[in-house]
């Protein structure tokens, strides 16, 4: 009986500390568990007017609209669609922060945007979406497609065309989608998951691996990528914007540098052009803003400098470089 009332006591005192624990990280990491998108133009979105809050990088908080996307209200049939990954959909700054949010107030008037960016949803998900999405944005002007990645071998552009780029499936009900709602666990979840991990795991020994720089791009490759998007978009006159934003990393002496692949971003610029699809490269754009400003684009104060999601700077500058690229060939006429 003793050992009963002991083990009784134990379980109580774990629920006690996992409930304490759930509520000390609420404001620290909430998010709603995602759900199938009905409308089939992404992976998932997340729970209508649904609260959410991250400290994880800076702090930041705000509601999903009705479609489940990162926007103070939906916005039906914009005149500029933003496409991309968890940088677009920017949980990590204020709602008001993101480029997108940014873009609307700079164009308050002329036209409405609308911010559909998806954490997870990497370039050629985004494409494997774009003729979804422009057939339900028939009447806009521009969509713009955010990428942080311009190196695409055979293998991924296959999949692509194939139809079998990764999907993620929503696990928003039994018992995963219960352990989900909890903060603690999802947070133990996610840090395991994020490399906790491998500190316990024998390091494997890899032959010499080809770096990202080393990489060399093939032309046939981007062909078939382009030719895809082309295709996509044949049945919308919305011109495509592609906004890339390179990885920084901040030497010792206090310089910049880019994790670039100079070749394939010449290739993915070239075709741009021969595709007729605008390309805002944020590269220079970002190397001028450190060197007059002392801003990097990348990072928060809660982090390592100049690394992670696009901060609050970067979301600026960017929202500045879409509305110049937008409006310099409308004010040429």
């Amino acid at each position: 009986m003793q050992c009963l009332k002991s083990l009784l006591k134990c379980i109580l005192a774990g629920v006690v500390a996992s409930a304490v624990l759930c509520l000390v990280l609420l404001p620290y990491s909430l998010l709603p568990v995602h759900i199938e998108n009905p409308e089939g133009n992404t992976d998932y979105v997340w729970p209508a007017n649904s609260r959410w809050s991250k400290m994880t990088e800076g702090v930041a908080f705000g509601t999903f609209d009705e479609k489940g996307y990162n926007n103070r209200e939906v916005i039906e049939n914009p005149d500029i669609l933003v496409l991309g990954s968890s940088h677009t959909e920017a949980t990590n700054v204020l709602q008001t922060q993101n480029f997108s949010a940014l873009l609307s107030e700079k164009f308050a008037g002329t036209y409405t945007v609308y911010n559909q960016g998806v954490a997870a949803h990497h370039f050629l998900k985004v494409c494997k979406y774009l003729p979804r999405n422009a057939e339900l944005n028939p009447e806009a002007k521009y969509i713009i497609i955010e990428t942080g990645n311009v190196m695409f071998d055979r293998e991924a552009v296959d999949g692509l065309l194939n139809g079998t780029v990764d999907f993620i499936a929503s696990k928003h009900s039994g018992l995963v989608g219960a352990l989900q709602k909890l903060p603690f666990p999802r947070a133990v979840y996610h840090q395991l998951t994020g490399g906790l991990l491998d500190l316990f795991m024998p390091q494997k020994t890899a032959g010499p691996a080809t770096t990202l720089a080393e990489k060399q791009p093939e032309e046939k490759v981007y062909d078939d990528l382009f030719g895809y998007i082309q295709e996509a978009l044949k049945r919308t006159e919305a011109q495509l914007i592609i906004m890339y934003h390179p990885t920084g990393i901040l030497q010792q002496d206090g310089a910049v540098s880019f994790q670039e692949n100079d070749a394939a971003l010449a290739m993915f610029g070239s075709k741009c052009q021969e595709y007729g699809i605008s390309f805002v490269d944020m590269t220079q754009p970002f190397l001028d803003m450190y060197a007059t400003e002392h801003k990097l684009p990348h990072g928060f104060i809660t982090g390592e400098a100049g690394s992670g999601h696009i901060n609050a700077d970067g979301h600026a500058k960017i929202a500045e470089e879409l509305e110049k690229h937008i409006l310099a060939p409308e004010e040429a006429g």
